[in-house]
């Protein structure tokens, strides 16, 4: 202590230290001068008892209203049993000095110090309000301490680091960081309370009496019992040794505290001082989430309880800053983690009456409030994606479609069907052409009778693409249906020309159905429809005007046998086997491959749809999906999720 500091000379016990500039060497406490030194005497007239607080290893707590300032404060005061030991009485004092010269708004701030009229020593402070975190703790465990969330008490935790912090930096380990020494005062204070054995380091350049216990002194408190409180104590602590107390003392208590929050339960237990030593020397699992893994604990709390508590100094944080910082960077995750939270909420609210007005609706306000909601939800499982709330919303979505096809949908299609004509049109102008170049040559070699059959078959196709044409540069809406109708028509009448080179009922059909099959490849009913009616009257009309007499026939029958008498062109026998041949693989690939198209189109629509689905589903977790777990067991067996 420095004895030119006037704030430490009334004539107080002095306790064990070492003054700036003198020996090194410890000194004791002495006995006789501590009872023959007493406090100053008088001041405790002022303090009117109003009733007890509670009891420490030392003292008594007593509410006191202070008549010369008008208000209430904490009177500690020397416990009947322990006023006879100087070395007891000494403690005290310390007690009151140390905590006195720690100003710091988590440190109570001692008021006076004197002897009352029995002659007890007492100190006077500012009364505490709040509750202890031992008691927020074993109502968290009873689940009646709704108002503490783990967010404010690390909060506070933080706090309790900065108030160890100071002491540290003015030498003073607290050696008994526990729950029951924290208050959570009424408007967010935090408060470490219970100084009475606190270590003064060697330290020159405090303004605090240094006090070096000897080992001996460790085993033993005033109270008969060891120094700090087991459970809490570090293991060099309840080991005894002295020389190796620092800052890492005091951050594993601290440790021991932040498991005590996190998971309602203490670090150590026991059932008595024996198994609480062993498990303190010894070690325990110190990691959280293992011993309470209901408690849905952040790897990032596992991993700084698992440090702050390491049976090794060397293990631990090297200094309660250390182990501060960390808990308020894992805050600062944790508030932005709330604060989307309550973004999510909100977004779901508005998602779930839009889906109420949307499923309840029709017409373009229903699909506003549908569109409303995909956003809405799309948003809330963004900020949090594991919101069940939003999930259920989702899922409610998809599993009712809408009535009414939404317009982007329409649209989308619109694009699609305009595309699938445009390649059904460049298909059909292909097939003109083919045929055409590979009729004409083989009519040339079976020789013409009706040079009109062959300028009307040319003359019919060419105004079909002329057609195509027309319907290629606007390919959907009323434009499909004229353009695409009027192609098909001089189609079919080009086909009903080939009736007179092989009769109505050979060639004709095969070819009819190939042109209404491909004509008919869309969505508009009406022109399928219209297609279909047409095909059937060009068919069934080239055999009518032959049999009406209007043309002369293409068949004879006589004695069971059917003769075709072709009108157009002649039927030399190589000739026209060469050109059945050629008619009958053209009339089989021509089909394969328009039933072939249509297969790419249906798969690559289907793909474009899984995949659309497969992006969506990654996007979400496996809640929304309702995926089931993968075949064969655990996910360990496959190799982790999915996604």
């Amino acid at each position: 202590m420095n004895d030119d500091d006037p704030s430490l000379k009334p004539s107080l016990p002095r306790v064990s230290g070492s003054e700036p500039g003198t020996s090194d060497a410890p000194t004791r406490v002495d006995p006789a001068r501590a009872a023959a030194d007493p406090l100053p005497a008088g001041s405790a007239l002022r303090y009117r008892w109003m009733r007890e607080l509670g009891k420490g290893g030392m003292g008594v707590v007593r509410l006191c209203h202070d008549a010369q300032i008008g208000r209430d404060v904490a009177m500690k005061i020397v416990r009947d049993d322990l006023r006879r030991s100087p070395e007891r009485l000494g403690r005290f004092v310390r007690e009151a000095r140390v905590q006195g010269q720690l100003e710091h708004p988590s440190i109570v701030p001692v008021y006076d110090m004197g002897v009352d009229e029995s002659g007890s020593p007492y100190f006077t402070m500012k009364r505490v309000r709040g509750v202890t975190l031992s008691k927020v703790i074993e109502e968290l465990r009873r689940g009646t301490a709704p108002g503490f969330s783990r967010r404010r008490l690390l909060t506070a935790f933080a706090s309790l680091c900065r108030a160890l912090e100071y002491a540290h930096s003015r030498a003073i380990l607290h050696r008994d960081i526990k729950p029951a020494n924290v208050v959570l005062g009424d408007f967010g204070e935090v408060y470490l309370l219970d100084w009475g054995i606190a270590k003064v380091l060697r330290a020159p350049d405090v303004n605090v009496e240094s006090i070096h216990e000897d080992d001996e002194e460790l085993i033993e408190t005033v109270a008969g019992e060891m120094i700090g409180t087991l459970g809490y104590a570090a293991p060099e602590q309840a080991r005894g040794r002295v020389g190796q107390l620092d800052e890492r003392t005091d951050v594993y208590a601290l440790g021991c505290v932040l498991f005590e929050i996190l998971t309602l339960q203490p670090l150590h237990s026991g059932k008595d001082r024996f198994e609480l030593l062993l498990t303190t020397t010894r070690g325990v699992e110190s990691t959280p989430s293992k011993r309470a893994p209901d408690r849905d604990i952040p790897p990032e709390l596992d991993r700084i309880c698992v440090r702050a508590t390491a049976l090794e100094q060397k293990g631990r944080y090297p200094s309660v800053r250390a182990l501060r910082e960390e808990v308020e960077s894992f805050l600062d995750g944790d508030r932005n983690m709330e604060m989307r939270r309550d973004l999510a909420a909100e977004h779901t609210a508005r998602a779930e009456a839009a889906v109420r007005e949307a499923l309840h609706g029709k017409g373009p306000a229903a699909e506003q409030a549908r569109r409303q909601a995909l956003r809405e939800v799309g948003r809330a499982l963004a900020l949090d994606p594991d919101n069940e709330r939003a999930l259920s919303t989702l899922e409610q979505v998809f599993t009712a479609p809408p009535s009414e096809v939404p317009s982007d949908v329409a649209a989308q299609l619109q694009v699609a069907e305009r595309q699938r004509h445009r390649q059904q049109i460049r298909d059909a102008v292909k097939a003109d052409l083919l045929g055409m170049g590979i009729a004409l040559p083989f009519a040339l070699w079976m020789g013409i009778r009706d040079w009109a059959f062959v300028i009307g078959v040319v003359a019919l196709t060419a105004v079909s693409l002329v057609f195509k044409g027309l319907a290629y540069r606007r390919p959907g809406g009323r434009a499909l249906e004229v353009h695409g109708y009027f192609a098909f028509l001089f189609n079919a009448l080009a086909v009903a020309m080939v009736a007179r080179a092989w009769g109505p009922l050979f060639v004709m059909p095969v070819l009819l159905m190939v042109f209404a099959q491909g004509y008919a490849a869309t969505s508009v009913v009406a022109h399928q429809r219209r297609v279909l009616l047409t095909a059937c009257a060009v068919q069934v009309g080239a055999v009518a005007v032959e049999v009406l007499g209007l043309l002369p026939r293409s068949y004879s029958f006589e004695g069971g046998t059917l003769a075709i008498l072709p009108r157009g062109i002649t039927h030399a026998q190589t000739p026209t086997l060469v050109a059945l041949t050629v008619f009958s693989l053209f009339m089989i690939a021509v089909p394969m491959r328009l039933s072939n198209r249509l297969q790419e189109m249906l798969r690559a629509a289907e793909q474009r749809s899984m995949v659309n689905a497969w992006q969506l589903g990654q996007l979400l977790p496996n809640r929304a999906l309702g995926a089931p777990p993968p075949a064969g067991g655990s996910r360990a067996e496959g190799g982790g999720e999915a996604g």
